[in-house]
């Protein structure tokens, strides 16, 4: 398929219904509560209790950056953040344990449009660097759909989902939007207001808030912000990178201000987000995700840098609409790797990936949306599922962390020197206790099981950019500190 222009600017426009009977599905942060068994509307299941296929409903994926779940009221955070999101997630399906495939927005953009993990796609630049992109042989989501038939459209203002990094595969056009322009939402609602195609969609869409700058409105920072508060800090990247080089190291009432920074910002993204769902018919599926999480140093970093615990990739993601399950809380571990099989399985994109993809690293999800599988509410907490694994971003030297969690175990390995960390999350959600010593069998056979799984992965697409980036492309990325 042709890749068209990129388009750097922002129109306004007016919110708009879009056609009834369309199915979206977000990607992207959300919350839950409500009945867990409780099913959706006369179709809400096909065979063996599982969904309804959703071919030739309409897709759109929604990705809000840099989120840490347990901001969400949803998922244990202040419900003044996140009422939006958390509405969402009640008529849905929440997955309590999701986690992001790495610790930054580029290779997990990669992993979301390919199903691939980190490692296997290879679109993993060490340190801040940006030398590589998607090669053309991958085979994205976009693509799937395209090749289903679907029009294909994005949105984002995160510079790393674009033509310079290979990411705009499948997409007849994705749109850089700066995000301290005119909002993006009533861009997206007149421009398919505007449509004239009676293809079904998919569309992506990826808010750059709650990352920094955070910078909610002063009518959010009122509910959060601390009057008393007489320091310098206004939640600028730099003011991370400074606390994380050890250039000038925030004193606690600095860290608890930029959390207060963050929570207004997320409640400010949270309403564009309810205005886009405004736009869209009742009987829309939507499905909510991030890219990965956010720290405010509970392990000593700030943002997301080069660890793998879990303020760095829990992440929220849901799943909610007409044909699938409302008030469901999934506790299976799950990766937001998986988001590719399962859309492929929901809207009938084909089993296994196209020629020359690749099988996908994750799995479909859509038995958890059935009746009573193991792992939901009520079914006695998390059950024994396969395990997920993360990587964290490579340093300037090549020095990682990786993690691997199965159950409530999780482990943690820095490489190259093999040094491991385990620990309990049902005991130890906050990762305070290292259990590797007391669980020296746990440790052994997570330990295996990481490894075998790096064995495993074979670095396929990872290639360098075609010339110079862009120059818009670079301002904005050396404003969010790459």
């Amino acid at each position: 398929m042709e890749r068209r222009a990129k388009s750097p600017t922002v129109d306004g426009g007016a919110l708009q219904h879009l056609r009834r009977g369309a199915v979206w599905l977000v990607v992207a942060v959300s919350a839950a509560c409500g009945d867990a068994d409780r099913a959706s509307g006369p179709d809400a299941s096909g065979a063996a209790g599982r969904p309804a296929s959703l071919r030739g409903r309409d897709c759109v994926v929604v990705v809000l950056d840099a989120l840490h779940a347990t901001h969400l009221g949803s998922y244990g955070g202040d419900p003044q953040t996140s009422a939006v999101a958390d509405a969402l997630a009640a008529r849905g399906t929440r997955f309590a344990s999701a986690w992001s495939p790495t610790t930054w927005t580029l290779p997990s953009t990669a992993s979301l449009f390919t199903g691939l993990a980190v490692p296997s796609h290879g679109v993993d630049p060490v340190g801040g660097a940006t030398d590589k992109r998607l090669d053309e042989s991958a085979v994205t989501l976009a693509e799937r759909f395209a090749q289903a038939g679907y029009a294909t459209r994005g949105y984002s203002q995160n510079p790393f989902p674009s033509a310079a990094f290979g990411l705009d595969q499948g997409f007849e056009s994705l749109q850089l939007v700066r995000s301290d322009g005119p909002a993006m939402v009533p861009r997206i609602a007149a421009d398919l207001a505007a449509r004239d195609d009676a293809r079904p969609l998919f569309l992506y869409v990826h808010f750059l808030r709650p990352h920094t700058p955070y910078d909610g409105g002063a009518e959010h920072r009122r509910l959060f912000v601390d009057a008393s508060y007489e320091g310098t800090v206004t939640g600028r990247e730099a003011e991370l990178d400074g606390h994380n080089s050890g250039r000038e190291r925030l004193a606690p009432t600095d860290i608890a201000h930029l959390r207060n920074l963050y929570r207004a910002t997320l409640r400010e993204v949270d309403a564009e987000l309810g205005a886009l769902l405004a736009a869209l018919d009742d009987e829309a599926l939507v499905v909510l995700l991030s890219d990965h999480g956010e720290a405010f140093a509970q392990h000593g970093s700030l943002g997301h840098s080069w660890l793998a615990f879990e303020e760095y990739v829990h992440v929220p993601l849901i799943m909610a609409g007409a044909g699938l399950p409302a008030g469901r809380v999934v506790d299976v571990p799950v990766s937001t790797v998986d988001v590719f099989p399962t859309l492929v399985e929901l809207f009938g994109l084909g089993v296994g990936a196209a020629a020359g993809g690749g099988e996908p690293s994750g799995r479909s999800l859509v038995p958890t949306l059935g009746e009573r599988e193991p792992g939901v509410s009520g079914s006695g907490g998390i059950a024994a599922a396969r395990p997920v694994f993360t990587v964290g971003r490579a340093g300037p030297g090549g020095e990682r962390w990786l993690a691997v969690r199965e159950g409530r175990w999780k482990l943690l390995r820095r490489l190259p020197d093999g040094l491991r960390r385990l620990h309990d999350l049902v005991a130890d959600p906050h990762e305070q206790t290292d259990r590797s010593a007391a669980e020296p069998e746990q440790t052994r056979r997570l330990t295996g099981l990481l490894s075998t799984w790096l064995d495993g992965q074979e670095p396929r697409y990872g290639v360098a950019p075609e010339g110079d980036l862009d120059a818009g492309v670079e301002q904005r990325l050396r404003e969010l500190g790459y």
